[in-house]
């Protein structure tokens, strides 16, 4: 992810995430940021892309995994109307969070923030 730090997209069109997975503690490599419901989601992934092995892709788009991000590749994009999510902090540590879809549907999210180092 850090070889997007240069991409003028990013922020706009791009917006990395990244889930740590916990299915490789059992052989020693444990991540401190893994959690079971991230795992679970490559599970679904796993399922709906009929796979036969658990793994973690390199990028998913859209759901769909991008295997093409290696060759340096443009990521693909959508024609459909993206929304904009706003964020704003106090400094009595209260976070707001609002979403307006592109489409004027209503979707369900949830946000976690933490502090680095916390």
């Amino acid at each position: 992810m850090s070889g997007l730090k240069s991409n003028r997209d990013l922020w706009k069109k791009i917006i990395p995430v990244a889930f740590h997975v916990d299915y490789c503690d059992h052989f020693g490599w444990r991540d401190r940021f893994a959690k079971p419901e991230f795992t679970s989601r490559q599970q679904r992934y796993a399922a709906a892309w009929g796979g036969d092995s658990l793994y973690t892709p390199g990028f998913v788009v859209n759901g769909k995994e991008w295997r093409d991000w290696f060759g340096g590749n443009v990521t693909p994009t959508s024609s459909a109307k993206v929304g904009v999510l706003r964020v704003s902090f106090s400094k009595r540590r209260k976070t707001q969070c609002q979403f307006c879809s592109g489409d004027n549907t209503t979707r369900g999210f949830s946000v976690e923030c933490r502090i680095a180092g916390e």
